[in-house]
């Protein structure tokens, strides 16, 4: 049964395994994915990423009947319709297949599915979603409930304000697929939990909650993707971190598979671009390799927060219009949230420069 199993995920893999180029939606990028009516005489599109509908008709589906006419279509829709990338899947009388999805998913499209949705696939069980939520009265409505369900695997939870959808994405580039829902913290500060179904082990997990939205939600064709997330140094600022979906963990018998997880990408330096004012002499370091500071910067020289890693690192310097003699460009060693580590000692960003920004 378990090597069935293997053959399985194998074989859905494989489906995946396509092109997509990195996608990053803007707020006025969700739209309605509206499959195509069929007529006897219907021509199948060269791309079959167009679902074909069942006997009855919907007076919201246009008909087309020929290849050029839905090429026409997507022309004429090239800009609001067909280059969004949160879709709308609609269920009712409509027959999904998971070959009709995964083209989708495989051009970074984000893909809002609606309860009690199924798609066949070639392997026979079809794959079934199903989600409920529902208000907690005994939180005055500050959290919500939720339970979501594959092919009978659920995971039940509450938290903070939901959107009450449910979405699916490939955040690898085709290796899986991922369900999404999406929260509303306090301060519009969102995070995404991120579940996936493992096919082996036949259960749906969850393997990771990141911040952020899914308008600020990145896929990228080099199997990562990145979410916007508050940075927690220096000032109010925000960076696009990067994340991966690992592979399947395998025992050394071949006989125990742990489902993936998300996992952060180390730290780059992000961009930040805050012009400030010194308020002090600051030590700068040439390098992050370096122990004591090989240039001091006055108090009252002007400056660019040009980017930081968050963790443990700040660079800044002059404007490129700065005389030569006046210019300056280092390193500073960051400590907790609000401090930088100066000759040892910890010190107040805002005892350092004037300038920075903070949200209220």
């Amino acid at each position: 049964m378990k090597r069935k199993h293997i053959y399985f995920t194998i074989g859905l893999s494989v489906l995946f395994l396509s092109g997509c180029k990195p996608k990053t939606v803007s707020s006025s990028e969700r739209v309605t994915y509206t499959p195509t009516v069929a007529t006897e005489e219907t021509v199948t599109p060269t791309e079959s990423v167009i679902p074909t509908k069942a006997e009855t008709s919907s007076p919201e589906v246009q008909d087309t009947n020929s290849t050029e006419e839905v090429e026409n279509l997507k022309k004429e829709n090239s800009e609001s319709y067909w280059l969004q990338n949160i879709i709308s899947l609609p269920s009712e009388d409509y027959q999904w297949d998971m070959k009709q999805l995964i083209p989708l998913l495989n051009e970074g499209k984000i893909v809002e599915i609606s309860n009690g949705m199924e798609f066949k696939t070639e392997y026979g069980e079809p794959l079934k979603i199903s989600f409920e939520f529902q208000e907690d009265p005994e939180y005055e409505d500050e959290f919500i409930k939720y339970s979501l369900t594959v092919n009978g695997s659920t995971i039940s939870d509450e938290t903070l304000a939901l959107t009450n959808k449910v979405y699916m994405a490939s955040l690898d580039h085709g290796r899986s697929y991922q369900f999404i829902i999406e929260e509303c913290g306090y301060d519009a500060a969102s995070s995404l939990h991120i579940f996936l179904y493992d096919d082996i082990g036949l259960k749906l997990n969850r393997i990771g909650v990141i911040p952020g939205g899914l308008l600020e939600l990145t896929i990228c064709e080099d199997g990562t993707f990145t979410s916007s997330q508050m940075a927690r140094s220096i000032e109010t600022w925000w960076y696009n971190k990067k994340y991966m979906v690992s592979n399947y963990g395998i025992s050394s018998d071949y006989e125990t598979f742990t489902p993936p997880v998300i996992a952060a990408l180390q730290p780059e330096m992000y961009p930040i671009g805050t012009p400030v004012v010194t308020k002090m002499d600051l030590p700068l370091l040439a390098c992050r390799t370096d122990s004591k500071a090989s240039i001091t910067v006055p108090a009252g020289t002007n400056l660019v927060l040009c980017s930081s890693d968050d963790t443990m690192w700040l660079y800044v310097s002059t404007p490129v219009n700065t005389p030569e003699e006046e210019a300056y460009a280092g390193y500073v060693r960051l400590g907790d949230y609000s401090t930088f580590i100066i000759n040892g000692k910890k010190v107040l960003c805002t005892d350092v420069f004037e300038g920075l920004h903070f949200a209220g």
